[in-house]
């Protein structure tokens, strides 16, 4: 009898030893949700875009944030372009916040700003999230056009000469016949290639990096 007590002790003990361990086990995976929940509890600013807009007869950056626990209402808090607040805000929920940016940023598109959230006090709040802007269209003339057709398009920051960079539509090279323009807008002038009917994107790369948006075209 003895050592059928010690068995099932045995037994029993090996049964404790295994659910502790299990335990042990679903703590340590529940652990980076735990620290992921608590690092939510502030700012996180995790994407942004422009919108080009007139402002003080200046094409200034319109900045769309997204985030995540950016407040529902603003309060006292600020949104930082590098450093400097935003002197007005369009829009603010928990999830985004539209601004213009500060009348002394850069107007050079592919500058990389720096964004963060502080309490209006000058405590940074959030993450510091860098973006680098695009060029930026505002539409071709004409509109549309059939292949062997000169377009010119009108963009924002393409900077006064053309360099390294190269205009796509799709993933076709475009001939680039003119190039017009200052780090805040300008023209630029390309030749539709032969390629279907269709809607299509132009786009512009340098050194294989896609620094603009993408204007669609119509092919005839």
């Amino acid at each position: 009898m003895s050592v059928r007590r010690a068995v099932i002790a045995l037994s029993i003990l090996a049964v404790a030893v295994s659910l502790a361990w299990g335990a042990g086990r679903l703590q340590q995976a529940a652990n980076p949700l735990a620290q992921r929940a608590q690092q939510l509890k502030a700012p996180l600013i995790v994407n942004i875009s422009k919108v080009v807009c007139q402002h003080d007869g200046q094409p200034n950056p319109e900045i769309n944030i997204s985030g995540i626990g950016l407040g529902a209402a603003q309060g006292s808090r600020r949104v930082l372009v590098d450093g400097v607040p935003a002197p007005q805000y369009l829009h603010w929920s928990s999830t985004g916040i539209t601004i213009h940016a500060p009348g002394g940023a850069p107007t050079k598109w592919y500058h990389q700003y720096t964004l963060a959230i502080d309490d209006g006090a000058g405590k940074v709040l959030s993450n510091n999230f860098k973006v680098r802007f695009p060029i930026d269209w505002d539409g071709a003339n004409p509109s549309q056009a059939a292949p062997g057709t000169t377009v010119t398009l009108n963009c924002w920051g393409p900077g006064s000469s053309q360099g390294t960079k190269i205009l796509r539509i799709d993933h076709m090279e475009m001939q680039v016949t003119g190039w017009n323009g200052t780090a805040a807008a300008g023209q630029i002038r390309v030749v539709i290639p032969a390629i279907p009917a269709g809607l299509h994107r132009i786009f512009v790369i340098d050194h294989e990096d896609k620094i603009s948006t993408d204007l669609r075209f119509t092919v005839l």
